[in-house]
């Protein structure tokens, strides 16, 4: 994920934009049981990690990182 933010941010740099870190948020969405939330590295933005969060409202929709679906796998959204 690291490198996906590091394209976005090149790309958007680019293209006249500006990514901002203090206004991006990380979270973790796993989908199983027992991952240790500390273990898995922080996104970097221009060298400032983003902010992880366990629920992000976006448009009125409530998004929450505790999702219970026992499929063993995980991801992470930056928003």
């Amino acid at each position: 994920l690291q490198a996906t933010a590091d394209y976005l941010t090149s790309w958007s740099t680019a293209n006249g934009l500006i990514v901002s870190a203090s206004k991006t948020k990380d979270m973790l969405l796993y989908f199983g049981r027992g991952i240790d939330r500390t273990l898995v590295k922080r996104i970097e933005i221009n060298g400032n990690v983003t902010e992880r969060v366990e629920s992000y409202k976006i448009l009125g929709v409530y998004i929450r990182g505790l999702i219970q679906i026992y499929h063993g796998y995980h991801m992470s959204i930056i928003l």
